[in-house]
C-alpha cells in the first residue's frame, strides 16, 4: 500500500526580482555627485556638488530590478500574456498609454539628461517611471498562488520592520541617522548633519523627509492588516500586529497629517466592503454599528477641535483680514527697485529705502520714508536696524550685510522673522534688485504668477496652494507632451519673487517639486498621460470594489487582497499633498501588481 507523501512545490524564481523591491526604500548611501556647468546655466542649484544619502542608489536599484524583470520577460517569453483577463486588457491599454506618452515627453523635453535620470534629490527620471509600470505588469503576470504570495508578504514584512523600526526609535528621539555608526556605515567621512532639517522626535526614517515616511505607512498599515488574516502562523501574526502599533507611532511622529487623512480612507474602503458581511451577523452588526458612531464622535471632536483653530488661522493669513484684536501677516503686494530707493508696498503700508554713497570708500547713507513720504527714525545695532515708531518695530527690521547686501525682513504675528527679501546693492551701480536662487540677481520684479482670484491664499494648505496653482496655470501647454519626468525644478518659474514671498519663504528658495504626485505626471508627462494613470488606476480600483463587495473571511488570500486595494486608495489619497518619489513610489506599483494578480487568482478560483 503506497504511502502519500507531502511534495513541496518548487520555489517561484521569478518572485526574486519582485521581492527585492521593498528593499529598495531601505537603501541609503553617500555618493557626492557633482553637476556641470550646463546644470549650473538653469540657475536653480545651490552648489557645484553635494552628498546624496537617500535617493541616487534607490534610483540604481530600481532600475536594476526592472532590468532583471525585462530580460526574464524576453527569455520566457511564452510565459507572459497580454490580455489574460477583459479588465486585464482595459488595465493594460491604460498602462500602455501612459508608457508611451512617458517616452514622448523624454524625446520632446528641453531637458533630455534630466528626463531620463532626474533632478538631485529625486532622481525620479523617465528610467525609474518605465520601471515602475515594468514592475506593474511583470508582478501581476508572475504571482500565481498563494504560496508565492507568501514569499512577497515574507519581504514586505522584512523591508518594513527596518524602515518602522529606525522610525519607530526616531519618535523616541534616539535617531540613528545622527550616530557616528550611522556615518561610518555610509562612508560619509565630513561631519555632515543630514537629519537637521526635522526637530527631534520626528521621524523620517531611510526616507529622506517625513511626509515620506507618512505616505509610506499610509500604504502600508492596511496592508499590514491583510497579512495579519493571511498568514496562520501565530508568530506572524504577534509579528504583524507589534509591527501595526510601532507603524502608527511612527506615522504620529511623522506629523504628516495628509498620510493620517489617506490611511482614513484606505480603512474607510476595508470597512464599507465589509458591511455586508458584518450586517448578516447580529452580533458583529451592533458591534459595528456602535463602533462607527464612537469612532464618528472621536473623529468628529478631534477635526472640530483642530478645525476652530484652522479657521482662525484661514482667516488670519489672507489678505487685509483681521478677526478683533488679531493681527496678520504682512502680505507683499509689490516691489520697486531704482538705484537709489527700494519701496516695498505690503497690505499694511509702504516702506521706502533709500541708500546714498557717503564720502568714505566703502561706507553710505540709509534712510527711510513711510507711505506718505515721512521720514521714519530708527537706532543701528550690530548692523541691525529697528524703527523707533513701535508699530513699525513690530512689523519689521532691516539689517546690513557685510557683502553689500541689505535685508528686509518682515515679523509674522507671531513675533518671529518669517519673510524675506534681500537687495543686492553696488557702490557703483546702486540697488541690483532682488537675491534670488543662487544668488542670481533679478532685476525685473515681476507680477505674482498666482491666477489673480487666487491672490493671498499662497500659504494655504502648508504653503501648497502657491506651488499648485503656479503649477496648473503653466499646464497648457503639456496637454500631450509634458516637460519631461522630474524636470519640476527647471520648469517652475524659480525667479517668482512676490509669489515666494508671500508663500513665507524667500526669495531665493528653490520649489523642487509639486506636493502632489497627480499634478507632477501632467506636468512631466502630460495631461493625456495623467488621464491614462487615472484610467489604470480607476480599472483596478472599481475592479476590486465589484469583487471584494459582500465579502467573507473563508480564505484569507481574500482580505490580503482587499487590504492592498485599501493601501493603495490611502496612498492616492495622501499623494493629493505629497509627490512621487523613489523612497515610496516603487512599492505602490509593485503593490498594484500584486493586487491584480490577487483579483485574478480570486476569479479564477471562484473564491
Amino acid at each position: 500500500m503506497s504511502r502519500k507523501r507531502k511534495v513541496q512545490k518548487k520555489f517561484n524564481k521569478l518572485l526574486l526580482p519582485i521581492m527585492a523591491i521593498p528593499l529598495v526604500s531601505v537603501i541609503i548611501y553617500a555618493y557626492q555627485i557633482v553637476y556641470t556647468e550646463e546644470f549650473m546655466a538653469l540657475n536653480v542649484s545651490e552648489g557645484l556638488g553635494y552628498y546624496d544619502i537617500f535617493s541616487f542608489w534607490k534610483m540604481i536599484a530600481i532600475c536594476v530590478i526592472a532590468a532583471y524583470m525585462l530580460i526574464s520577460i524576453v527569455l520566457r517569453v511564452d510565459s507572459f500574456t497580454l490580455f489574460r483577463e477583459k479588465v486585464y486588457k482595459k488595465i493594460y491599454i491604460a498602462l500602455g498609454s501612459y508608457l508611451f506618452f512617458i517616452i514622448l515627453s523624454i524625446i520632446f523635453s528641453e531637458f533630455t539628461k534630466f528626463s531620463l535620470i532626474g533632478m538631485f534629490e529625486r532622481f525620479e527620471g523617465g528610467l525609474v517611471l518605465i520601471s515602475y509600470l515594468i514592475y506593474v505588469y511583470f508582478t501581476s503576470q508572475v504571482i500565481r498562488d498563494e504560496d508565492d504570495l507568501k514569499y512577497i508578504g515574507y519581504s514586505i514584512l522584512v523591508g518594513s520592520t527596518i524602515i518602522v523600526t529606525i522610525a519607530f526609535f526616531q519618535a523616541l528621539k534616539l535617531d540613528i541617522m545622527t550616530t557616528h555608526f550611522f556615518y561610518s556605515l555610509i562612508g560619509l567621512s565630513q561631519a555632515e548633519n543630514i537629519s537637521s532639517n526635522f526637530n527631534a522626535g520626528w521621524a523620517y526614517s531611510t526616507l529622506y523627509n517625513p511626509n515620506y515616511l507618512g505616505q509610506y505607512l499610509s500604504l502600508l498599515i492596511p496592508v499590514f492588516i491583510g497579512i495579519l488574516v493571511f498568514f496562520k502562523e501565530k508568530k506572524i501574526r504577534i509579528y504583524t500586529g507589534v509591527l501595526i502599533v510601532m507603524s502608527i507611532v511612527s506615522l504620529y511622529a511623522s506629523h504628516t497629517n495628509s498620510a493620517i487623512l489617506g490611511l482614513l480612507f484606505g480603512i474607510g474602503f476595508f470597512a464599507l466592503m465589509n458591511l455586508p458581511f458584518v450586517f448578516r451577523h447580529k452580533i458583529l452588526k451592533f458591534s459595528f454599528i456602535a463602533l462607527v458612531l464612537a469612532g464618528t464622535l472621536l473623529i468628529t471632536g478631534a477635526f472640530l477641535g483642530v478645525l476652530g483653530g484652522r479657521v482662525e488661522q484661514f482667516m488670519l493669513d489672507q489678505v487685509g483680514i483681521s478677526t478683533g484684536d488679531k493681527e496678520v501677516d504682512d502680505y507683499v503686494l509689490d516691489i520697486r527697485v531704482e538705484k537709489n530707493k527700494v519701496e516695498i508696498e505690503t497690505n499694511l503700508y509702504t516702506l521706502k529705502m533709500f541708500v546714498y554713497n557717503a564720502d568714505e570708500p566703502g561706507q553710505f547713507y540709509i534712510f527711510f520714508r513711510d507711505e506718505n513720504d515721512q521720514p521714519l527714525d530708527y537706532n543701528i545695532n550690530d548692523y541691525i536696524i529697528r524703527f523707533l515708531d513701535e508699530n513699525k518695530d513690530k512689523r519689521f527690521i532691516v539689517r546690513i550685510q557685510s557683502d553689500n547686501t541689505i535685508d528686509f525682513i518682515m515679523r509674522n504675528k507671531f513675533g518671529h522673522f518669517s519673510n524675506f527679501i534681500r537687495f543686492a546693492y553696488s557702490f557703483d551701480e546702486g540697488f541690483l534688485g532682488v537675491v534670488g536662487p543662487n544668488n542670481i540677481i533679478i532685476k525685473e520684479i515681476k507680477p505674482n504668477n498666482m491666477p489673480e482670484n487666487l491672490i493671498g491664499y499662497e500659504k494655504l494648505f502648508s504653503r501648497r496652494l502657491y506651488i499648485w496653482a503656479v503649477t496648473i496655470k503653466n499646464l497648457n501647454d503639456n496637454i500631450i507632451v509634458g516637460d519631461g519626468p522630474d524636470t519640476f525644478r527647471v520648469t517652475f518659474d524659480q525667479f517668482d519673487v512676490l509669489g515666494k514671498v508671500n508663500m513665507e519663504h524667500q526669495p531665493f528658495i528653490v520649489v523642487d517639486k509639486p506636493h502632489n504626485m497627480f499634478l507632477q505626471v501632467a506636468q512631466g508627462t502630460g495631461i493625456l498621460s495623467l488621464i491614462a494613470f487615472l484610467a489604470m488606476l480607476g480599472f483596478y480600483i472599481v475592479w476590486s470594489a465589484k469583487l471584494y463587495w459582500n465579502i467573507d473571511y473563508k480564505r484569507g488570500v481574500k482580505i490580503f487582497g482587499l487590504s492592498i486595494t485599501s493601501g493603495i486608495i490611502g496612498f492616492l489619497s495622501t499623494s493629493v499633498f505629497i509627490d512621487s518619489n523613489v523612497s515610496v513610489t516603487p512599492q505602490f506599483y509593485m503593490l498594484l501588481g500584486v493586487g491584480m494578480a490577487i483579483n485574478l487568482l480570486l476569479k479564477k478560483k471562484n473564491w
